[in-house]
């Protein structure tokens, strides 16, 4: 190999390294930018969308991907059935979250609540899918 083809060689190497790493640093500030505010902050929007949502078709932005696709593959009519299901069983007041722990992928959030006038506690799975927090599932105990 001559000087200056290795000369070549490792300025073409280092300008690769480079765009790699000037490519890392954006996808880094375009998820940071994608995903704001906390795990928290994004399950009380959610529930805030649920208490409103007259349809399941409103609760898909907040999904991840894998249970919004379900939820598409499912006739209409059941799709009608699941979500007057989930909003009887779902209808919690006075919600709080009263701990995060961080996991490999996002948050479990430890939340609290009110049904029929009895406690209620949830843990719920918020996930970073592509720079966005989105709602893995809910697990509640309690009275309902």
């Amino acid at each position: 190999m001559t000087h200056t083809s290795f000369a070549t060689t490792v300025c073409f190497r280092s300008l690769l390294a480079f765009i790699a790493v000037a490519g890392l640093s954006t996808a880094a500030h375009v998820t940071a930018r994608t995903q704001t505010g906390t795990a928290t902050q994004f399950y009380m929007t959610y529930r805030a969308a649920f208490e409103k949502a007259q349809k399941i078709e409103e609760l898909l932005p907040f999904l991840v991907a894998k249970n919004r696709q379900e939820v598409e593959k499912t006739p209409a009519e059941e799709r009608v059935k699941f979500f007057m299901m989930m909003k009887m069983f779902g209808g919690m007041t006075d919600v709080k979250v009263v701990k995060t722990t961080k996991t490999g992928n996002g948050e479990m959030l430890a939340v609290e609540g009110t049904t029929d006038g009895k406690k209620q506690t949830c843990n719920v799975e918020i996930v970073n899918e592509s720079g966005a927090w989105k709602l893995g599932g809910e697990k509640c105990s309690g009275s309902f």
